[in-house]
């Protein structure tokens, strides 16, 4: 009964912690954009990308999985990977590809997680 009982908390404990990590790191990561990009439009498109990426997150990690979830995790994908040749001097944006990996661990069942 406990081992079942640790299936269960298991994922419900990684979805939180994604979770309070991944609005923090986009937090983060949104007033890194700002205080480095010179142009408003270079910085309005950095910031819907953050904000895209975190719905996302938010959408695979914390929700229910739905029939579309390979797609949305192959958005998320693009989103994670763009704003790094976009801007490849920010290298806090590499946070992102953690964040990538934990909602593949959580949506991508055994053996491809």
């Amino acid at each position: 009964m406990s081992q079942r009982r640790s299936e269960v908390a298991a994922p419900r404990l990684a979805r939180g912690v994604v979770a309070v990590l991944g609005s923090g790191v986009v937090s983060v990561l949104a007033l890194d954009l700002a205080s480095s990009v010179e142009a408003l439009p270079e910085l309005v498109g950095g910031l819907a990308i953050l904000a895209a990426h975190g719905f996302l997150l938010a959408r695979n990690v914390l929700g229910v999985a739905r029939p579309w979830w390979p797609r949305a995790l192959a958005v998320q994908a693009v989103l994670t990977y763009l704003p790094l040749a976009v801007w490849p001097h920010l290298d806090s944006l590499r946070a992102l590809t953690a964040f990538l990996a934990g909602t593949c661990l959580i949506r991508l069942r055994p053996p491809h997680s």
